[in-house]
This record gives structure tokens, C-alpha cells and sequence, in this order.
């Protein structure tokens, strides 16, 4: 369903972003001037003061869709978006300076360029489908043109014929992804679909700008870790990250499609940072596991329950974004923290305890939760006790590296968050059954 603000509100930001227009100023025939753009917030304020007034509550409904779907400046960073990517399709780069944006052919008429933006803007949401590769031998869990999805808006697939003729990719390098990605020659241009590979694909609605991350870009990314995440905690995939040359560029990314089911175009490449990119290419399926197959459908399954929208998936699904980034960080200390904040989304719900409290607390859950007997369960929170003594140092006393043994404490934490994550979606599994 559309935006459809009201019509008085559309006037208003036509008639204000026609007259931020007049003074927008150019760089390099290409960027916009950062400080003749400051204005553009100003259109935010409009729909932000009349969504405010006693009897705008259907306005307050469309801003919270406006953040959903674009960012918390959602007008000012679609304008700046769109008026990017038109100055990058229609002119090259050159020295000029500080040039009027009305001097270019295409924004020579500010009121009816201000019309068609904010007619645009009114028609969100649209539709995104992210792609992503999964490398080595992940291919061998699907055949041909099989899908198994995962939620409403994930699924993986192998392609097939059909994947070809819905999802076109071009043959070469586009404009705006060279302007974007100044290494890209380095990267491996996905020419066509491997048909020998397992993709995951995340849908997503709202806005896709040439050079802001929008709100679709971040809740992807943020699946995509939480899927990654799970699937390292109930064993559907290992992560042993590639070895690569200093000056290699890592070159995982989603390939960007816009449009319906039946009329999809390519849009972009989204090339993640290397941190993320390294482990994505690290991902593969584990070795010596009798009866694959049937092993990874029964994962896959237990994995689709965090993707629901019910309270406790949705904190699992949290827990495994948390878990993934504790795995990827390069800050051993980062990721000590990150791993114990994993254990208070799933166990600490509800606890009004101290920071003592709280710790004892999750290593109770977490012992009677995992451990299968007594001396088991001791253990756990012995080592328990001792990982809240090193996240206290950390968080209060700014410690700023791991010392030998707060290295083996946190093999023992992430230990215990895959068990614990584990288990959870056992719970939830047999709830729902």
C-alpha cells in the first residue's frame, strides 16, 4: 500500500523543496555540495511538526512508514538519493565547483522536478529482492531449481532456468557501482548464475538510495547475520575464513533487484565490508555427517522458527545477529561483550537484578538450560562466574585486551551461546508442535 500523504502536506513539501532546489549546489558535475543540502531536513520538520498536531494520527502512521521504509530523515535522504543518482546518470565528472543544480538541463524546472520527487516519494513502498552466493560445498544442499524457505522474506534456492529469466544480470560493470566502489575492477562480476551454487535471497520493501544506506540495506544486512548466526549454532554450517593477500579486496555482495515478481530489474551491487564479506566466504557445510541431507532439513527447520514473528523468535533472532557479530569482530574484547549480551537477550528477560544478580541469574538459566547433570551444570557456572568477571573488568574498568585466560573463558562463552541458542529453538520447535 502507498504512502498517500495528504494533499496539503504534498504542497508544502513541493513548495519548500522547489525552493531548496533554486539554491542546491553541484561539485565535480557529480555530488551534491554537502553545505548548500542542509536545508533539505527542513522538509523532514513539516511532516514531523503537522504529524505532531492532536488530529494528524493517520500522518503520524505514514511517518513511522516514511522511517520503515527510508531512514528517521526519510524525506531528506529520498531527495538526496534520487538527486544523486540523476547528476551520476546524466553527467561526468569534471572540475567545477559550487555549480547552481538549475543550471543542468534536467533541474532547470525546480517545480516540476519537486512534483515529480515528492509523487515518487508518495508511491512507496518498492520492492527489493537481495541475493547473495553461499561458496564451497554448500551447493550440495539443494538440487536444481529447489527452494526451501526459510520465512515470507528469506529463502535459499539453486538456480534454474526460471532464475535466469526473473533475475537478468548485466553484462558489464555499471556507472554508478564504478562511482560507488572505486576497487570494483577487482571484484568478480557476477556475469551469470552458478548453477552449482546455493543462493540466499532476502525480500525487502521501501527505498534502495544509489549512495545513503536506506532502512532495506540494514535490515537485510541484519537477516543475513541473524540467519548466519543460527545456522553456526544449530551446526548447518562451519566458518573457516579464507586466507587472502593484504591488498585482495574481499568480494562477497547482494545483487540488488527492484520491481514485481514478474518485471524484476538489476539495480546494484552491495559489497559488504571485509569482515563480513571474509566469513560469508568461509561458510560451508560440516564434513563426516552421516545422512546429510535429511541432518540439514531437520536444522533448517528448527532455524525457520526463529524467522517468525512471535515474541521469542523475534529475541532468537536477535541473539543470533548478536552471536554472529561476537564470531566476525577482529576486537577480541568487542566480541567477549558481544557474546555475553547474546546470554541476556535469551535468559535475562524479565530480571530486575543488579549487575551480580543478573550474571548469577544467567548462569543458573544457562546451566540448568544446557547442562545434562549436576557436575555439568556446576561447571557451567563456575565458568559462568568467571565470564562476568571479565565482562565487569571490560565494561567498568576498561580493560583493553583479552589476557590468556579471558581467551579460554571466551571459547567457553561462545560454546555456551550455541547451546543455549540450540536449545531455545528446541523450546520453541516443540511449543509450536
Amino acid at each position: 500500500m502507498s504512502i498517500n500523504l495528504p494533499d496539503n502536506c504534498k504542497k508544502q513539501l513541493i513548495a519548500k523543496l522547489a525552493e531548496i532546489l533554486q539554491k542546491l549546489k553541484v561539485n565535480n558535475g557529480l555530488y551534491i555540495d554537502v553545505n548548500s543540502s542542509m536545508e533539505l531536513y527542513e522538509l523532514d520538520n513539516i511532516i514531523q511538526k503537522k504529524s505532531e498536531q492532536k488530529k494528524e494520527q493517520k500522518l503520524r502512521q505514514k511517518r513511522e512508514l516514511l522511517n520503515q521504509y527510508i531512514s528517521d530523515q526519510p524525506v531528506r535522504d529520498y531527495i538526496y538519493g534520487l538527486v544523486s543518482t540523476e547528476l551520476a546518470q546524466s553527467n561526468e565528472y569534471d572540475d567545477t565547483k559550487g555549480i547552481n543544480i538549475t543550471s543542468f538541463p534536467l533541474f532547470k524546472d525546480v517545480q516540476q522536478v519537486a512534483e515529480r520527487y515528492i509523487s515518487q516519494l508518495d508511491s512507496l513502498p518498492k520492492d527489493y529482492f537481495f541475493t547473495i552466493k553461499l561458496e564451497n560445498n554448500i551447493g550440495c544442499m539443494l538440487e536444481e531449481g529447489e527452494e526451501y524457505q526459510v520465512s515470507n522474506t528469506v529463502k535459499l534456492f539453486k538456480p534454474s532456468s526460471k532464475t535466469i529469466d526473473r533475475f537478468p544480470i548485466p553484462e558489464n560493470v555499471n556507472h554508478l557501482d564504478h562511482l560507488r566502489y572505486a576497487f570494483i575492477d577487482q571484484i568478480k562480476w557476477p556475469t551469470e548464475w552458478d548453477a552449482n551454487s546455493v543462493y540466499i535471497q532476502i525480500d525487502m520493501k521501501g527505498f534502495i538510495s544509489e549512495n545513503i544506506i536506506t532502512r532495506p540495506i540494514e535490515e537485510t544486512i541484519m537477516i543475513l547475520k541473524s540467519f548466519c548466526g543460527v545456522s553456526l549454532a544449530t551446526g548447518l554450517f562451519q566458518n573457516f575464513p579464507p586466507l587472502r593477500l593484504s591488498f585482495e579486496k574481499s568480494n562477497s555482495y547482494f545483487t540488488v533487484h527492484k520491481g514485481s515478481n514478474e518485471q524484476l530489474v538489476f539495480q546494484r551491487l552491495f559489497i559488504f565490508d571485509e569482515n563480513l564479506s571474509d566469513y560469508i566466504q568461509g561458510l560451508r557445510i560440516p564434513q563426516g555427517i552421516e545422512n546429510l541431507k535429511k541432518e540439514q532439513l531437520i536444522r533448517l527447520e528448527l532455524i525457520k522458527h526463529a524467522f517468525t514473528e512471535d515474541d521469542q523468535s523475534k529475541r532468537i533472532k536477535k541473539a543470533c545477529q548478536w552471536y554472529f557479530e561476537s564470531q566476525i569482530g577482529k576486537n577480541e574484547i568487542l566480541s567477549f561483550v558481544q557474546a555475553v549480551v547474546v546470554l541476556e537477550i535469551l535468559l535475562g528477560k524479565g530480571s530486575q537484578h543488579n549487575e551480580v544478580g543478573l550474571g548469577e541469574l544467567i548462569g543458573n538459566r544457562s546451566a540448568y538450560l544446557i547442562g545434562d547433570s549436576h557436575k555439568k551444570r556446576k561447571l557451567i557456572l563456575e565458568k559462568f562466574r568467571e565470564i562476568y568477571t571479565t565482562r565487569s573488568k571490560i565494561v567498568h574498568g576498561g580493560e583493553n585486551r583479552l589476557d590468556l585466560k579471558a581467551k579460554y573463558l571466551m571459547y567457553h562463552l561462545q560454546e555456551i551461546c550455541e547451546k543455549v541458542i540450540y536449545k531455545e529453538l528446541l523450546l520453541l520447535y516443540k511449543d509450536v508442535k
